[in-house]
């Protein structure tokens, strides 16, 4: 199916490119989303001095497939946080 991390056990994506580098992407129509989904840069050994909040998705090759993300979730640690 897939490459998965060991310490985190979550699917690693890589991304996509052309023969020129380009990256490989297309225009999703909203219709066709199911759900949200969050992925996570994948810094390696040391982290590319490029990154920012901002940057971290346009500078970065990989990244995990957040498999902890969802509303229920987020809502729980928000929540027991916040006492």
């Amino acid at each position: 199916m897939g490459v998965i991390d060991p310490a985190t056990k979550m699917h690693i994506l890589k991304r996509a490119m052309y023969a020129d580098g380009s990256p490989v992407g297309h225009v999703v129509p909203l219709r066709q989303l199911r759900a949200f989904i969050s992925v996570i840069p994948r810094l390696g050994d040391a982290a590319n001095a490029r990154l920012t909040k901002a940057t971290s998705m346009h500078y970065s090759d990989s990244f995990f497939l957040n498999k902890y993300f969802d509303k229920d979730f987020y809502d729980t640690l928000y929540y027991t946080s916040r006492r």
